[in-house]
């Protein structure tokens, strides 16, 4: 009898811890999606602000670049700015030639050469310009001297 009143003490105790440990669960897993959705709302909120940063950003440069907007302040940022885009354009270009490639007059998606029409927006782009590239070659006789190799 003793046993079972022990087993019977036991088994409800755990049945007691386990209804505990199932409801702090359900109280922590609540609280952890509570927690996610700020979170989520916050990092959303955060992007958006960036956003707008960055659109303010390039008012203001465009304003500068229009020569409409002048502030002492920001000078250096603006022939930073200034220095940086015309440094990329260069380095485009340069890939641009190493690619064969060009950008497209309408949409700047990145086209061969050769095409006349863009093949994302479809605008004529114009004659390609085809470089001709001409190497140079040593004409160097044999010792017999009855044959050339060629050198470039």
């Amino acid at each position: 009898m003793v046993l079972k009143s022990n087993l019977s003490k036991i088994t409800k105790t755990f049945s007691d811890n386990a209804s505990n440990v199932a409801s702090n669960v359900a109280k922590k897993s609540g609280e952890l999606v509570e927690k996610s959705k700020y979170l989520s709302a916050m990092a959303q909120d955060e992007k958006k602000i960036k956003e707008f940063y960055k659109n303010i950003g390039e008012r203001v440069y465009n304003k500068y670049e229009q020569q409409s907007f002048e502030d002492v302040d920001l000078a250096d940022l603006f022939e930073k700015t200034k220095s940086l885009k015309n440094h990329y354009e260069e380095v485009k270009e340069k890939l641009n030639e190493l690619n064969d490639t060009k950008e497209c007059k309408n949409c700047g998606f990145e086209i061969d050469n050769e095409y006349e029409f863009c093949p994302k927006c479809g605008s004529k782009q114009g004659k390609a310009e085809k470089k001709e590239e001409f190497v140079e070659a040593e004409i160097v006789p044999k010792c017999d001297g009855t044959e050339c190799n060629f050198r470039e």
